[in-house]
């Protein structure tokens, strides 16, 4: 079967989630089964069981980061069926939303890039301040509540 090697890189704090490592390289299927059941299983044997398959796309990642890279609180990561609002996601350096969100087929070497948005008018902080803060904040406090203390809730 056919893979796809992909560059994932997270910041903002949101590589708190991922075992505090901010760069992942990754190989995934290139085609993967059209059943969201099955969709980031990861198994090659998975995707082609009933012969329906996709080319992988971000929407596929997301869940595969989900089920293979994420070591706790999913809920922070992904959020009805996408990355929660407030993480900001670029694919070799433009936004998502300019490649088609979701649907956006890998391809191999592409670099995705998972960072968590602050609203600069309220909080001129750059990334690494974001990072330096998250680091430096009560370490007894759970992720979720210094992650949601940095960014906040979901609108």
């Amino acid at each position: 079967m056919s893979t796809i090697s992909l560059k994932i890189e997270l910041g903002g704090g949101l590589e708190l989630l991922f075992s505090s490592q901010r760069s992942h390289r990754v190989t995934i299927p290139s085609r993967v089964p059209i059943s969201e059941s099955r969709a980031a299983s990861g198994s090659p044997e998975d995707a082609t069981a009933d012969g329906e398959t996709k080319p992988a796309d971000l929407a596929y990642l997301i869940f595969w980061m989900r089920d293979n890279l994420l070591k706790e609180r999913a809920e922070l990561f992904v959020e009805n069926g996408t990355v929660r609002p407030g993480v900001l996601v670029l694919v070799n350096d433009t936004d998502w939303e300019l490649e088609g969100e979701g649907e956006y087929q890998l391809q191999d070497g592409d670099e995705i890039a998972h960072v968590i948005s602050i609203n600069f008018k309220e909080n001129p902080f750059e990334e690494d301040q974001v990072y330096d803060a998250i680091a430096e904040s009560n370490v007894e406090a759970p992720i979720e509540q210094t992650f949601l203390e940095i960014v906040g809730p979901a609108p």
